[in-house]
């Protein structure tokens, strides 16, 4: 996983790689670093969305869940389709969804999902995938709504192992992932 917090203007505000189940986050303008965390920890703290990269990719790419398989489908009233799923990759925690598709010509396109504690809202992009991912937490002790928007897809490609580091700038202060979730946007106010 890789991922980039870009503001109007200037570098990106934080950058966060992980791979195998280890994470560093990298907090730009502040110069405060986490290493060799939890990706889904540094994820829930830094944002409410404690997503592994898995899970993260599914429901980027409209997957929803890892390795989805279909268990049920529906059709409904005014061009509407709703589909439950379930993970099907061997050695995970199986979950499940329902993924909700509208009728656009001969097309069905992706609209919205609810799994676990999670409702998602898609907007269809001009490929396979989506242009925007909202996220709104459906738990009534977390509050969190978050979109992302997707850009420069490219699939099935090889990618530099440097792609899952950070590069550390000189001088950074450790930082853990509590006092990121202490000072983040879901400390308690």
């Amino acid at each position: 996983m890789h991922l980039e917090g870009v503001a109007p203007f200037g570098g990106p505000v934080f950058v966060l790689a992980a791979r195998g189940g280890s994470a560093t986050l990298l907090l730009t303008r502040e110069d405060r670093i986490i290493r060799n965390a939890p990706p889904e920890a540094i994820l829930g703290a830094l944002t409410g969305v404690a997503l592994d990269p898995a899970d993260l990719l599914a429901v980027f790419t409209g997957c929803v869940v890892p390795g989805p398989r279909a268990i049920a489908g529906h059709l409904h009233a005014g061009g509407l389709a709703s589909i439950d799923v379930e993970s099907g990759d061997q050695g995970t925690q199986r979950r499940t969804a329902t993924l909700y598709l509208r009728r656009n010509g001969s097309q069905w396109e992706l609209r919205a999902a609810k799994r676990d504690r999670w409702q998602i809202e898609y907007t269809p992009g001009a490929g396979s995938f989506p242009q925007s991912v909202r996220l709104i937490s459906t738990n009534p002790d977390v509050v969190v709504g978050i979109t992302a928007a997707l850009s420069q897809i490219e699939t099935n490609q090889d990618l530099d192992p440097k792609a899952f580091t950070v590069e550390e700038p000189k001088n950074v202060m450790p930082l853990t992932v509590d006092e990121l979730r202490r000072a983040g946007p879901l400390r308690e106010k």
